[in-house]
């Protein structure tokens, strides 16, 4: 039984709407909070790698994840998942997925050579706030990678979150860029402060700023009605039983290394 499965039963308190929800839309309990949880992640969805920041830069978190090429390469941990899932499974069960990329991750940090990488990643742990934090970015992340392949995403509030977010920067990089080529500095200037007030404007509640196609409202209206019924603040208890599942995880595969590096 997985930390998703065990939600389920988790709360009398949420059961009933739970149910309610579930037959209203025609899904399963468990797959009704999936979506929840999902769109939750995705309505905090920030605009760059380096606002996921916590005890361990965003920057850094992404890197492991997906991987570095060079002379202090990195193995791809989203390749490695790849070789077990494809990505209709990865689209299918994007939660799942992120959560065993997060676990995967930060296993493959425990068995780097890199001492001060360990403890860096051993201390964060400590910190409630970064599993969360490390799994709202692998979500991101997750999204970004099946956009990138031509994948729709299954989860439509993420899959226009994601687009919207490539587009305004994609824009607003355009602009910066065409004010260096013409070495006008006026309007370098003015995109550089557009740009800093459009990464503003997407750290808050930028999905109701974002236009939907009529084939998809219905959907996304579905997703953001199952946040709003289940409450926010249910909704993040209910990860944080996930967050713990994956930290025992975490732990349990690494008990011997911790055990060796940190005594």
């Amino acid at each position: 039984m997985t930390e998703i499965d065990l939600i389920e039963n988790w709360s009398e308190q949420i059961k009933g709407q739970v149910e309610m929800l579930s037959s209203f839309y025609e899904i399963g309990p468990v797959e009704t909070i999936k979506i929840g949880i999902l769109t939750n992640i995705t309505n905090e969805m920030f605009p760059n790698y380096k606002n996921y920041e916590s005890v361990v830069s965003g920057i850094s978190q992404a890197r492991m994840v997906k991987g570095v090429n060079g002379i202090n390469k990195i193995e791809s941990q989203i390749d490695r998942l790849l070789k077990s899932y494809g990505l209709d499974d990865l689209n299918k069960y994007l939660l799942d997925m992120a959560v065993e990329l997060v676990v995967m991750t930060i296993d493959s940090i425990y068995d780097n050579k890199n001492t001060s990488l360990k403890k860096a990643y051993s201390k964060a742990l400590n910190d409630p706030d970064f599993l969360y934090i490390n799994l709202k970015l692998v979500v991101k992340i997750l999204a970004e990678y099946l956009r990138g392949n031509n994948v729709e995403i299954d989860n439509k509030t993420l899959h226009y979150m994601t687009d919207a977010i490539k587009t305004k920067k994609r824009e607003l990089t355009k602009k910066i860029i065409n004010a260096y080529m013409l070495d006008d500095s006026m309007a370098l200037v003015e995109a550089k402060k557009e740009y800093k007030l459009a990464m503003i404007e997407m750290l808050d509640n930028y999905m109701n700023k974002i236009s939907v196609p009529i084939k998809h409202a219905q959907q996304v209206g579905m997703e953001q009605k199952i946040v709003e019924k289940l409450g926010k603040d249910s909704l993040d208890t209910m990860t944080s039983i996930i967050l713990f599942g994956m930290k025992e995880k975490i732990i349990k595969n690494n008990k011997m290394q911790r055990v060796l590096e940190f005594k």
